[in-house]
């Protein structure tokens, strides 16, 4: 958890809680805004916010054990036959599923990060030049 935005924090909790309950593997991404005072002009503000993400692999079709350790995540991924009772097939079918869940996940990843950085891009441009009394600092007021 974030420990930055208690609505992220609980928004994500809900979230997770759902695609466990469903069976459903997912890569999440929430993002909350906060307004920061500009000390030097009152009248002015910082957009500052917070994003935090999820990722979810465990699943009855995944052959993915996730281990949290408190700092990060590590994964096995249980790939022995004798992971599944020495069923091959089983063995196989899990995998071919991990690997399809994985290539699904990045390839639909990599689609909306490139979307997200292109309207990123467009909105920078036509803040720059519209801003008068705003500004976006990515790090926080009085950090740049």
């Amino acid at each position: 958890m974030s420990n930055q935005n208690p609505r992220i924090d609980l928004a994500m909790q809900k979230i997770e809680a759902i695609l466990k309950e469903m069976d459903v593997a997912g890569v999440i991404v929430l993002y909350a805004p906060s307004l920061l005072p500009n000390k030097e002009d009152k009248a002015a503000v910082y957009a500052h916010g917070h994003a935090n993400y999820s990722i979810r692999l465990e699943s009855s079709f995944s052959a993915i054990e996730q281990q949290f350790d408190g700092v990060g995540m590590g994964v096995v991924i249980k790939g022995k036959a004798e992971h599944y009772g020495g069923d091959k097939d089983g063995r196989n079918r899990k995998l071919s599923d991990t690997v399809n869940m994985l290539s699904s996940m990045s390839q639909a990843c990599l689609h909306v990060t490139t979307m997200v950085q292109v309207l990123c891009d467009r909105a920078m441009k036509t803040w720059d030049g519209e801003n008068t009394n705003t500004r976006h600092d990515p790090h926080g007021p009085g950090l740049n």
